[in-house]
């Protein structure tokens, strides 16, 4: 199972890889699985070959849920995959992304997106261990060559709306916590208004974690909470984001878009339960009501 740290990620990105850039074939990839939270708790890349390596590394990553997630099925006799982890994280906002991948000779040049969380966004102070696999054709690295880029992401141009109908007013809100597992199997929409309350959703949304993930601070003196839980889904590939917040006639309208796997796309056959958490200004909780938008990804 080959592997390199981030630690020599960084050196090597410092030091230009001694200036050489290597030509390579690129890599077509599937997403296999991808999310926040895991047992990896040190950044680095690695290949995995074996369906043994496979079930070792699943059950070190999927260590702090309970029970685990079932093992994603691949073929190791025409594919292979490439994990790629961020390692602990001090909030949530933390991102990772494979982007590109060549494969040479006996080399194999990985291309990462790291996305870090600006001073204007509203975070879960637990820790978070992004990670990315992806399921690849079979190459024979000998070499592993990772380049990195950063991104900071700025809430507070990104939760902007910038057109919105006549006679409706923008809301502006900041993520507090998502993630694709969590303890809370329903399909639900709601409004957190209080403290009592907060806390005991959160004691239902970590219940699948051991140890259960920190209650992130919010000051519901000035701040309310949209809580948006999409329930259990058969595969992963699922997911939901918010299209746009706008209070209209004096209620509170979410437009979300919930997306899943289309026919081509290779999924983790362990059931997830895709939720999303924001914060927005508390004079703009009022008789809320939800629009969804339905979209099947294709993974061509």
């Amino acid at each position: 199972m080959k592997y390199i740290s981030l630690f020599a990620v960084a050196l090597c990105i410092m030091a230009a890889c001694n200036g050489t850039k290597r030509a390579g074939k690129a890599l077509s990839m599937a997403e296999v699985v991808s999310g926040a939270s895991s047992g990896i708790h040190a950044a680095g890349v690695q290949l995995i070959g074996t369906a043994a390596e496979w079930e070792k590394l699943w059950a070190e990553m999927t260590s702090p849920q309970s029970p685990p997630p079932a093992l994603p099925e691949v073929n190791f006799e025409e594919k292979m995959l490439l994990a790629a982890f961020r390692g602990d994280c001090a909030s949530s906002g933390y991102g990772l992304e494979i982007r590109a991948l060549q494969a040479g000779k006996k080399h194999l040049t990985v291309s990462l997106r790291y996305t870090t969380p600006g001073p204007q966004c509203m975070l879960s102070s637990m820790i978070t261990q992004p990670y990315e696999i992806v399921e690849i054709d079979r190459v024979e690295a000998q070499e592993i060559q990772v380049s990195v880029e950063n991104k900071v992401i700025d809430c507070g141009e990104e939760a902007v709306i910038e057109e919105l109908e006549s006679g409706t007013e923008p809301v502006r809100w900041k993520e507090v916590a998502s993630g694709a597992y969590c303890g809370y199997h329903e399909e639900k929409r709601m409004l957190i208004l209080d403290q009592i309350a907060w806390q005991a959703l959160w004691e239902q949304v970590g219940s699948n974690q051991i140890p259960p993930p920190a209650l992130p601070e919010v000051n519901f003196d000035e701040k309310a909470l949209v809580a948006l839980f999409m329930g259990d889904r058969g595969s992963g590939g699922y997911g939901q984001s918010i299209k746009k917040m706008e209070m209209e006639n004096g209620r509170l309208v979410v437009r979300l878009i919930h997306g899943s796997p289309g026919k081509n796309c290779i999924s983790t056959m362990a059931i997830v339960q895709p939720y999303t958490i924001v914060a927005i200004d508390k004079k703009y909780a009022k008789d809320p009501s939800f629009a969804i938008e339905k979209v099947v990804r294709d993974c061509n």
